[in-house]
């Protein structure tokens, strides 16, 4: 699981790459309306966008896994799974997905964007215990545009 604030410039930088050239803002005033496209297609569409509780919840909010890894542990959790489940794999860097821009995906907000992306991904920010408080402390967000 990413931590929703980072997956969604992840999002929008991987939208760039295929989409039209907006700005983060404008994509994220546009994000609630393609994952009610999505959730029309199908509740669980596999889309980039959608919610990422509805890959490990089933209808009535129950977890289908067993254990959440996060993000920002992967390396140590997977090291630490692999060993107990003693599964001989090395969890790899690929290099392909990895993003052209190198500045902090936090500076990408400003509080409009910010107001968005937090409502958008509420449900996830709740379940898997990430804020806005602690993701942009001592970062200054931008006044809305």
């Amino acid at each position: 699981i990413r931590n929703p604030f980072s997956k969604a410039v992840s999002e929008f930088n991987w939208f760039l790459r295929y989409g039209p050239q907006i700005s983060f803002r404008e994509w994220c005033e546009s994000l609630p309306y393609r994952l009610e496209i999505n959730n029309k297609i199908h509740p669980r569409e596999t889309g980039h966008n959608i919610e990422q509780y509805k890959f490990v919840t089933d209808n009535e909010g129950s977890f289908l896994v067993d254990k959440i890894i996060l993000f920002e542990d992967l390396s140590n959790e997977f090291k630490n799974l692999a060993t107990k489940k003693s599964w001989e794999v090395e969890l790899i860097n690929s290099e392909t997905t990895k993003s052209i821009y190198k500045k902090d995906w936090r500076s990408y907000y400003c509080r409009e964007s910010l107001k968005i992306v937090s409502k958008v991904y509420k449900k996830d920010l709740e379940i898997f215990g990430y804020n806005k408080e602690d993701t942009f402390r001592n970062i200054n967000i931008k006044n809305s545009r």
